[in-house]
């Protein structure tokens, strides 16, 4: 019998492919990958953000355009943390109440 389940549950095949060796290094070259990528990107956004930034405190005033750029890119930082690494926010409270 065809189970749609079995193609829609990637976790559950990397949970039966780490278990061994092989699948172990698959799983740890994925990683690597995808962390490449996305360094890669990070970078080339970074210097595709500068010009516009700059660009834009020619139309408004600096001390407005450069806070809001910033303060609006730090909501969707914590807003994309929240939605796909919510143990993230747990780990930081005990660290928070210490005197």
């Amino acid at each position: 019998m065809f189970s749609l389940s079995r193609f829609l549950s990637p976790k559950r095949r990397l949970e039966k492919a780490s278990t061994s060796r092989a699948g172990a290094n698959v799983e740890a070259c994925i990683i690597g990958l995808v962390s490449g990528c996305s360094a890669v990107l990070l970078k080339n956004g970074i210097g595709l953000l500068g010009p516009v930034r700059i660009q834009a405190s020619n139309y408004l005033p600096v001390w407005f355009v450069l806070p809001v750029i910033g303060i609006s890119f730090g909501f969707i930082a914590g807003w994309l943390i929240e939605q796909f690494a919510p143990e993230t926010r747990v780990a930081a409270l005990p660290k928070l109440s210490q005197p």
